[in-house]
C-alpha cells in the first residue's frame, strides 16, 4: 500500500523528535522508515479519548491505523488504497502499557508516600490532612 506523508506529520516529527534536523526531505525519509518498521497498535483505536479529535476531523467512517515504533506513534488514515500519515506524537506510555503496572498497594493507613508514589497528589494531601487531624485531636 502506498504511504503518503502530509506536511503536518513531517513538521510534527521535526518539532517533537528531531529539532536539529533542517532538511524536510531527510525528515520525511526518517518518518517513512519509522512507520514502515513500526507495529500497528489496534488497541489505541478503541481508546475514544485518544482518537476523538481524529474522528471529528477525518470522520467516524474513516479507517485509521496507529503505528508504534519505540516512543514514535503515527496516526494514519487509509483512503483510496493509500495510507496518509496525518500526525505523529510522542508515546508517554512507553514501558507502562499496563495501567496497573508500578502501582504499590496502599496500606490500611494510606500513607502519604504510598499515595504520592501512585501519582495521586490530591489524595495524598487529603491523607496527610486526615493523619494530622488524627494526631492533633484524637
Amino acid at each position: 500500500m502506498k504511504l503518503v506523508l502530509t506536511n503536518h506529520i513531517v513538521d510534527r516529527y521535526l518539532e517533537r523528535f528531531d529539532p536539529k534536523e533542517k532538511n524536510k526531505v531527510q525528515a520525511a525519509i526518517k518518518v517513512t522508515k519509522l512507520i514502515r518498521e513500526g507495529v500497528e497498535d489496534r488497541s489505541r483505536l478503541n481508546d475514544f479519548n485518544f482518537m476523538e479529535r481524529f474522528y471529528e476531523r477525518h470522520g467516524f467512517d474513516s479507517d485509521f491505523k496507529v503505528v508504534v515504533n519505540g516512543n514514535f506513534v503515527a496516526i494514519i488514515v487509509v483512503e483510496n488504497s493509500k495510507m496518509v500519515g496525518i500526525t505523529c506524537i510522542i508515546d508517554h506510555r512507553l514501558g507502562n502499557r499496563n495501567k496497573f503496572a508500578g502501582k504499590k498497594k496502599v496500606d490500611k493507613k494510606g500513607s502519604y508516600d504510598t499515595v504520592v508514589n501512585n501519582g495521586n497528589v490530591k489524595a495524598a494531601r487529603e491523607v496527610e490532612a486526615a493523619q494530622h487531624y488524627m494526631e492533633e485531636y484524637i
